[in-house]
């Protein structure tokens, strides 16, 4: 498992269920990983598990929808 920057802190995001409300360090972190892609073509771990993490962190971005919490 490679401990590249980019990848910790993508690690570190997807865990927080509140990253939606963070934009701009989502868009620094997607940043980071795309530049870590682009580092990185040929096909490895690390490569996969970036892209598993863009993927989550492009998710995690959306706000969560609302749910009913009243009892009835």
């Amino acid at each position: 498992m490679e401990d590249d920057y980019r990848l910790v802190a993508a690690r570190r995001l997807s865990w927080n269920v509140d990253a939606w409300r963070e934009p701009a360090r989502l868009a620094l972190v997607i940043s980071g990983l795309q530049g870590f892609l682009a580092d990185h073509p040929e096909k490895s771990v690390s490569r996969a598990e970036a892209e598993n993490l863009l993927k989550k962190l492009r998710l995690a971005g959306k706000e969560p929808a609302l749910r009913n919490t009243t009892a009835h």
